[in-house]
């Protein structure tokens, strides 16, 4: 069963000398239930589509978020942001809620200390089913996610401490899993730092991991926690394999209950360090290049988006280029001709040099795509329709 994700807010509205509240439910994303063979349980999963994700045919890349209930909120807003300005693509987000979460996020059951007369936690008896947890990823999660969704084969994880722990233990014995890794805090003192030793031996022994990108963060803590990555940094730092692009970052100021915010940010940025278009002054054509080249190196075909082409071609429109933007408007007709906006652009700009007749065709397929998918804009794109039917009726 699939229930929607909400925040309440109050929206205020002055009739009058008179206040009145009315609640708006602001959707951030959904939920649904997953029953695994692989985990012998039902897992409760949390989703986030982009904004548009309804309205377009888009593929995207899939961020696979864990500790959803502390991770999920933060992330979203971090990813939704950045995306609008250009710095990240659109994704969808897809956060593990915890069952058991020792068990899960942790690659190798707990020694106790032999010193300690009371053994082992209780919170530690059931650690060491990380494998199980991938298995659970690569079996049934990830095939359920291509199928429902429209995705493009890059994927990325993020997991703090126990969960930085898990994405380093998928790096170094899955690393197909994943295209990218964010690590923050992670907890590599497990198992007197096992898992450094681990990595030491998979990065001597010269396999390429292909390419791969890790972030890796820690906030202001010592002990083994510091030991443990400041050791495996030194290993990136001097053994890194090839195909391997790695940051590592100190996070001073924070503890370790607040480095996800800052560590989510800089490690997405890590992720993608150039997907930040270039000036439009540079021209159409380097927007392809950019675009191509972006391609090129995550592996899957991503095209010019929409938002951007049509930045542009507004650009061109306030300097009077009318020709130009008029061709910017009409590639994102025949590379997006299900979006509704792209005609009333394509319309604006008709319009703007004059051309009216077909400015109103261009409006008036706007207004047929908008009734079609219930647009928010309907009444905007058909009120330019209907402007344009009265200037060309004018004597």
């Amino acid at each position: 069963m699939r229930q929607l994700v909400i925040i309440a807010m109050l929206g205020f509205l002055l009739t009058g000398s008179t206040l009145a509240t009315e609640a708006e439910k602001i959707i951030i994303g959904e939920s649904f239930q997953l029953s695994s063979d692989v985990l012998d349980e039902e897992r409760t999963l949390l989703v986030s589509l982009p904004e548009n994700y309804e309205t377009s045919t888009e593929r995207y890349p899939v961020l696979y978020l864990l500790d959803a209930r502390s991770n999920f909120h933060h992330t979203t807003g971090t990813l939704r942001t950045l995306s609008r300005v250009g710095r990240l693509p659109e994704m969808i987000v897809i956060s593990l809620v915890n069952t058991d979460r020792t068990r899960d996020l942790t690659p190798s059951p707990f020694t106790p200390d032999p010193d300690d007369e009371d053994g082992a936690p209780a919170n530690m008896a059931s650690a060491g089913g990380a494998d199980n947890l991938l298995d659970f990823f690569q079996q049934e999660l990830f095939p359920h996610v291509e199928k429902t969704y429209r995705t493009v084969p890059y994927r990325v994880l993020i997991g703090h401490s126990f969960g930085g722990l898990f994405a380093v233990h998928a790096l170094v014995n899955r690393p197909q899993s994943f295209n990218a890794y964010v690590a923050i805090s992670p907890s590599l003192w497990w198992e007197d730092g096992e898992l450094v030793d681990q990595a030491e031996e998979l990065f001597n022994s010269g396999k390429s991991l292909g390419p791969r990108t890790l972030f890796m963060s820690l906030a202001d803590e010592g002990g083994d926690m510091y030991a443990q990555y400041r050791r495996f940094e030194e290993l990136l730092r001097y053994a890194a394999p090839e195909g391997l692009t790695w940051e590592a970052m100190m996070m001073e100021g924070d503890d370790h209950g607040s480095v996800t915010l800052r560590s989510t940010y800089h490690g997405l940025q890590t992720v993608y360090p150039r997907w930040r278009m270039p000036n439009f002054a540079e021209g159409f054509g380097a927007m392809q290049a950019h675009y191509e080249d972006l391609s090129q190196r995550y592996g899957y075909e991503i095209p010019l988006p929409e938002g951007t082409v049509n930045q542009m071609g507004y650009r061109l429109l306030g300097q009077e280029k009318f020709d130009e933007a008029i061709q910017a408007f009409q590639f994102n007709t025949e590379h997006y001709p299900e979006s509704a906006n792209v005609y009333d652009s394509l319309g604006d700009g008709f319009d703007a040099a004059g051309k009216h007749e077909e400015a109103f065709k261009s409006y008036g397929r706007a207004c047929e795509l908008a009734e079609k998918t219930e647009h928010p804009n309907l009444e905007v794109y058909c009120g330019n329709r209907d402007r344009l039917r009265e200037k060309l009726q004018e004597p």
